[in-house]
């Protein structure tokens, strides 16, 4: 006879809870319920109704409809037409979030343990809220939405969800659920985080993926096609680096293959009749800070990524790089590269839900970094208006919608108050 066990803790269960490959499908732990005398699991799933998505893709604006099955995924169902996207950037103005999840990770180098039932403590439900509230054109998601990965704790893990793992149920109460109204009140586009990479949680990606048709059991892509979204006077490239090694040096058919992409886009911006402001998204960013494990202070991340950048000629054509990951708001000016030299900036956004890296205190320092990420409650999401060419204020607020730091960029050169 088998006992009752808690959801969690079957999930979380020790014993070989591996990914295997089955034809063209990720077997993943499953939540499952266990009642009685049972002699085979339940799987169980959360209810939810039918949804749409509209995702920014290269070739438009895709719509998506998921729908609950019988199975441990929905079904995904993709309109057969496209909607154009508006390509006027008179009074753009976008709205940007990243790293939303609910952190609950366990590994050798300890366990972080984010609690997801208390706002305070992960406030993505609260930023969702407050971008009701606004007026933008569409949204961008930095990347990372699935953060509800492993918790073994018998005493707290109950008490930070029902799902936990690579499964519907995680995905929906981090990710899909608590956005819902923002799948309603704009088209979106979603960059890929590396928390949707190939070994971790790609399967809950499918109806976000640019993409075309992509179902929860197809396989994964190791790095999906780059995006082009060309609007009247500015071009946004989302680029998929979430597989990219940023912490070491890569061996040579791994920079072979990745400089490969990089002047694959080089090429086509040169090709351009006309000049156009150039965005680059990923959700790794190519520059940035993070805080120094002893004191808080900036340090520059690895320049790997940023050096292969370089070396392939694109960096000369950016003129702001935006991402996610480094769980921080900032704003770094980059010095002025090229000919004729002219700076640049990497935006960062990616303090929207997941558990912060805080630098200790606010940080405007013009020639280096601007972060209002100064402790572990320093959440929020920013809005970003186009002001003129290569004319931008840049807003970032709190869960609340106020206000902490406002920039404005003139030809990449950026004043913060």
């Amino acid at each position: 006879m088998i006992s009752p066990l808690n959801v969690v803790t079957v999930l979380n269960m020790k014993p070989n809870f591996k990914f295997k490959t089955v034809s063209n499908f990720i077997l993943l732990a499953t939540v499952i319920s266990w009642g009685g005398c049972q002699t085979a699991p339940k799987i169980v799933t959360p209810q939810f109704p039918e949804f749409q998505i509209q995702k920014i893709t290269g070739a438009g604006i895709e719509t998506v409809t998921v729908k609950p099955s019988s199975t441990a995924w929905p079904e995904v169902v993709t309109a057969p037409k496209l909607t154009p996207l508006a390509t006027s950037t008179k009074d753009l103005r976008l709205a940007i979030i990243g790293d939303t999840g609910c952190r609950l990770k366990e590994g050798k180098w300890g366990n972080s343990y984010q609690d997801c039932s208390i706002t305070k403590e992960w406030p993505y439900s609260e930023v969702v809220q407050s971008l009701e509230k606004e007026n933008y054109n569409f949204l961008v998601h930095t990347g990372d939405y699935h953060y509800r990965e492993q918790c073994t704790d018998a005493k707290l893990c109950p008490a930070y969800g029902k799902y936990i793992g690579y499964v519907w149920g995680a995905w929906w109460d981090d990710f899909y659920g608590p956005s819902q109204s923002l799948f309603k009140k704009s088209p979106i586009l979603f960059v890929r985080g590396n928390h949707e990479d190939c070994n971790r949680a790609y399967v809950g990606w499918a109806p976000l993926s640019a993409v075309s048709n992509k179902k929860f059991i197809d396989t994964c892509t190791q790095v999906e096609p780059f995006q082009w979204v060309e609007m009247d006077d500015i071009v946004f490239i989302n680029f998929d680096n979430a597989m990219m090694e940023e912490r070491k040096e890569l061996n040579e058919d791994e920079r072979a293959e990745w400089k490969s992409y990089f002047v694959t886009i080089k090429n086509r911006i040169d090709a351009m009749k006309t000049k156009k402001e150039i965005w680059f998204l990923s959700h790794k960013p190519m520059f940035g800070y993070v805080p120094d494990k002893k004191d808080a202070e900036p340090k520059a991340i690895d320049t790997f990524m940023s050096d292969l950048l370089k070396s392939s000629g694109l960096y000369d054509k950016v003129d702001i790089f935006l991402a996610g990951h480094i769980h921080t708001q900032q704003v770094v000016p980059l010095a002025a590269h090229g000919k004729p030299a002219q700076a640049k900036l990497q935006l960062v956004v990616a303090h929207s839900g997941t558990s912060v890296d805080p630098f200790g205190r606010k940080i405007l320092t013009p020639d280096k970094i601007m972060t209002t990420t100064e402790n572990k409650y320093s959440f929020g999401y920013a809005l970003f208006e186009k002001l003129g060419f290569k004319k931008w204020k840049f807003i970032f607020k709190d869960t609340k919608g106020v206000t902490q730091l406002e920039c404005q960029s003139n030809a990449n050169k950026v004043y913060c108050e």
